[in-house]
């Protein structure tokens, strides 16, 4: 048996699953082909690299070589003073100044093996280096060159030097071109590199050799700028097994390189036989997986110099893998999408008809709430249904709006009830006592006192009563003006302190005074602050039985705050959540006759009057503590207009 389906699962089925289908098939050919096409991004991108590499090669030597071709040119053509061993010293010496990359600039004379050439020392100073085999015995003499030229002998113990005799020298005079030699140890015991280029009379026979060396820790500082990825290596070596590496590699990763190298170049030459083309090959190196390329100097060509590059092949698979996983997730989303869009089809054809049946369960709940007719109601049958029940809903609001006026009257008669119980219930004890001390000075006037003391308060309890029903109906209407005058705050707050002190004294309470600033000045209305705080302060007097009373008045980030605490009795939770509400004392207050519900009620409209706010906290038992907090200055607005 089939399951029946709604409108909107057979619209799914019809619109969603061809979506997903494609949407798979295109996903699953894509990865392959992004996988396929890794590797070409791979060699791509690492070939791009070696390039960019050789060309910062090609322009750190470029300078140093360009130096040699012009020397060997200027001296071909007589423009080098050769025979003038104290100028060659001082050129030579000023042009390895200027050029930070070179150890030595020399000159060998070929005649009589004169040798003039300028060194760098450790520390950085010019040192020109001269020998003559004619001249004691051929053993060199050195002299520092000061910047202003001036020179300065030291004392060496360096041997008989004669550059005819030197492999480098012999390499350079059957040769035309540059020639690089392999890493040697120079005489001052630093390794180096020497790059010569000898120097032919018009007839063709040998005059000298000029030469511009490299030191191998210059070559690895420069190898160290070479960036090649997050870990890679570049490094130069020679055929004969001589290798350069960056000077700023860890111990570890020298240490295997030395140890490795050799085994990956071998794996690379064995690639290459494969598919020569290709100018990297992957190498296994330190137990993972190498991209590796070495190829001949460009700079040093037929010299015998090779460069090399290593990187971890990680380093570009993580990118590619990067951008697979967009490509997928990119394909997830639009099946998402797809599909959601399929569901919002099939939510759309089926809206109508959900739409009428919430319309009538909401007729049902007693919600009769008007609704346009949507757009979606294309369906003339359903837009003829919607409107026969709009038409229903409009009949039973106009029969709710007779219910809820006929319900507002009935609540509004039982507050009016409530309100009139309540105050007279509080007018009854007053009048009792007015009744009873009058008929007691009609029969005994001797006690007329008494009677008349008795009668009076009744009539300032009724005349509070009233007052403060008037002045809450004021403030509740918004017709109760307030005034903005400047005026010492420490005067409001004696003048509230004294208003209360004598009834503190008759039940020996004390109550605490405290001043933060004695020259503090509010622009606000005095009287309404002065009726708030004689008012905390006169509940709690009225409330507290023994212990203490506290007033306190501080500034607090540009506002006033007045605190009035107490130990008396303190309020439940229950009572903190109507404590402001009119006609409704706390336990405390129930029965008597001066406790009206009224109090704080008045206090918190003038405080938000003023601008201000009214807290409380409070524990049963552990008294209470309210906050008042004012401007200092009330906002110019609408002072005389109350409350809206």
């Amino acid at each position: 048996m089939w399951r029946a389906i709604n409108l909107r699962q057979a619209t799914v089925a019809l619109v969603v699953a061809p979506v997903l289908l494609t949407a798979a098939v295109m996903m699953t050919g894509g990865y392959r082909l992004l996988r396929e096409a890794e590797t070409k991004v791979q060699e791509t991108i690492f070939a791009n690299l070696i390039q960019a590499i050789g060309a910062q090669a090609d322009q750190h030597f470029l300078t140093p070589l360009r130096l040699l071709e012009e020397f060997s040119h200027r001296a071909a053509i007589g423009r080098m003073p050769l025979d003038d061993h104290d100028a060659m010293a001082a050129y030579l010496a000023e042009r390895l100044r200027v050029i930070n990359d070179v150890a030595w600039i020399s000159w060998g004379e070929e005649r009589n093996g004169r040798f003039v050439g300028a060194r760098r020392r450790e520390d950085g100073a010019i040192i020109i280096n001269r020998s003559d085999p004619s001249i004691h015995g051929g053993i060199p003499e050195e002299r520092l060159v000061h910047l202003d030229g001036s020179l300065e002998p030291i004392e060496t113990a360096h041997p008989p030097y004669d550059p005819r005799v030197r492999p480098w020298y012999r390499a350079a005079a059957e040769r035309t071109n540059l020639i690089w030699t392999s890493a040697t140890q120079f005489h001052e015991g630093r390794e180096g590199v020497t790059v010569a280029k000898a120097v032919h009379d018009p007839e063709g026979r040998l005059i000298g050799v000029f030469t511009v060396d490299f030191f191998t820790e210059q070559i690895g500082a420069f190898l160290d700028t070479l960036r090649a990825g997050q870990s890679g290596i570049c490094f130069v070596k020679h055929k004969d097994g001589a290798l350069i590496l960056p000077t700023g590699l860890s111990p570890d990763t020298r240490r295997a390189f030395l140890q490795e190298h050799e085994q990956a170049i071998r794996q690379w030459r064995a690639a290459r036989s494969d598919a020569a083309d290709r100018p990297a090959a992957r190498v296994r190196f330190a137990g993972d997986n190498y991209l590796l390329a070495f190829k001949e100097s460009h700079v040093a060509n037929g010299s015998g110099w090779h460069c090399g590059v290593l990187m971890p092949e990680r380093e570009f698979t993580a990118p590619v893998a990067r951008a697979t996983h967009m490509l997928l997730a990119l394909a997830a989303s639009i099946a998402i999408l797809a599909a959601a869009a399929g569901a919002a089809i099939a939510s759309r054809l089926a809206r109508s008809l959900h739409d009428l049946t919430d319309d009538l369960h909401e007729i049902g709940a007693g919600r009769l709430r008007a609704k346009p007719i949507s757009a979606s109601d294309r369906l003339r049958e359903v837009q003829v249904l919607r409107g026969a029940i709009e038409q229903m809903k409009e009949a039973l609001r106009d029969n709710a709006h007779l219910l809820t006026a006929v319900d507002q009257a009935e609540r509004a008669s039982k507050i009016k009830s409530d309100v009139l119980a309540m105050v007279a219930h509080d007018l009854r004890s007053p009048l009792q006592v007015i009744k009873g001390h009058g008929n007691l000075l009609r029969t005994n006037a001797a006690d007329a006192d008494e009677s008349w003391l008795a009668i009076e308060r009744a009539c300032d309890i009724m005349e509070q009563l009233v007052q403060n029903m008037l002045e809450l109906s004021r403030l509740e209407a918004g017709r109760l003006p307030v005034a903005r005058i400047p005026f010492p705050v420490a005067e409001v707050v004696r003048r509230s302190h004294g208003a209360v002190s004598l009834a503190a004294r008759a039940k020996a309470l004390a109550i605490r005074m405290e001043l933060g600033d004695p020259n503090l000045t509010m622009r606000s209305d005095p009287k309404r602050i002065e009726q708030i705080l004689t008012n905390l302060l006169s509940n709690a007097v009225k409330y507290t039985t023994n212990g203490w009373i506290e007033l306190v008045c501080r500034r607090t980030n540009g506002d006033v705050e007045f605190n009035v605490a107490d130990t008396g009795p303190g309020m439940t939770p229950e009572e903190l959540e109507i404590a402001f509400e009119p006609f409704k004392p706390g336990s405390a207050g129930r029965g008597r006759a001066d406790s009206h519900g009224l109090g704080l009620a008045i206090c918190l409209k003038l405080t938000e009057r003023l601008g201000g706010t009214l807290k409380v906290e409070s524990e049963p038992g552990r008294g209470t503590r309210f906050s008042v907090r004012l401007p200092i200055e009330l906002p110019d607005t609408g002072t005389n207009a109350g409350v809206n």
